[in-house]
């Protein structure tokens, strides 16, 4: 009789990827992922690459050699899925401030702030960083595949309760393409790209937005460290975010560089005590659950969910 079949985690997301019915959006840079044999997942209407395997057979040592990467020399993710809508007009600060239970009302251009939304029962709806333009225009983020959830939230108060404020909401989500370059190679990566942004840290300090253009492309770029890492979002027009990924995968090959997929992606941000919401569970979560209480505290303007 013939020898039993070797299944291992990499031959069965591969297996079933052809088997899952197929998922409406697609990343920018999907192609590449494609051509790298990616094992990919669905992430609500997403399909992103889990991982690359890359010859091996074991999912653990695939992650592992992701991951160290990210941590010795730097790697590069694509963050497309993630929600974005701009929030712009007079009273959008005020509007957002109320929103979210991070004071905002002391945010200027330039720089950005995570915070979460609240329900009125006091439940986090969802997390994700709030980019300040200009005092009238931000720029918001939020999970992948809730961008509708999140328009219908903020269009449901300005119809209702704040019909009298003058902001207007526009989804973005796939407008823009997003690449993070995380590791503590990332700044000399982004050294050897064309571009007019200044890296260096006193010009781009930690938790700020600088705007210019990158490879000749209109690019906003974020200085983060949701990883545990020195990482950069690079927020660029959609139609040119795979042109952008093979050009920093290029800078990147001297640095060892590496891409890393979503389930590196979910445990780095693990170890540093970031969670993805829809992975702790179905539950209802208070920012109280999850430690994430300094900013609550802070803050003196009454905001959705403050009284539960």
């Amino acid at each position: 009789a013939a020898p039993p079949l070797s299944i291992t985690p990499t031959t069965v997301l591969i297996e079933a990827e052809s088997e899952l019915p197929q998922a409406r959006r697609l990343l920018p840079t999907h192609p590449w992922h494609a051509e790298q044999s990616a094992a990919f997942r669905r992430l609500q209407d997403w399909l992103k690459p889990a991982f690359y395997p890359r010859g091996s057979v074991d999912i653990e040592d695939i992650l592992a050699k992701e991951m160290q990467a990210v941590r010795k020399s730097g790697g590069l993710h694509d963050l497309s899925s993630i929600a974005k809508i701009e929030v712009s007009g007079p009273d959008a600060k005020a509007f957002l401030d109320r929103i979210y239970c991070s004071n905002l009302a002391d945010l200027s251009a330039g720089q950005i702030r995570y915070s979460m939304m609240l329900d009125e029962s006091g439940s986090i709806l969802d997390h994700g960083i709030v980019i300040c333009l200009a005092d009238d225009r931000f720029f918001i983020t939020g999970s992948s595949g809730y961008e509708e959830i999140l328009l219908a939230w903020l269009e449901g108060w300005l119809a209702s309760d704040w019909h009298d404020m003058q902001v207007f909401v526009s989804p973005v989500t796939y407008q823009w393409a997003t690449l993070l370059i995380a590791g503590p190679r990332s700044r000399q990566i982004l050294l050897d790209v064309q571009r007019d942004i200044d890296v260096s840290t006193a010009a781009f300090p930690y938790k700020s937005v600088r705007q210019g253009s990158i490879c000749g492309v209109s690019a906003r770029m974020i200085r983060i460290g949701h990883l545990g890492e020195v990482s950069y979002g690079i927020f660029v027009p959609a139609n040119y975010g795979m042109a952008l990924w093979r050009k920093i995968a290029v800078a990147g090959r001297k640095y060892d560089m590496q891409p890393f997929g979503e389930d590196a992606y979910v445990r780095l941000m693990a170890e540093k005590g970031h969670v993805r919401m829809r992975v702790a569970g179905n539950a209802a979560q208070t920012p109280f659950d999850l430690g994430f209480t300094i900013d609550l505290n802070k803050k003196t303007e009454d905001f959705i969910g403050k009284r539960a």
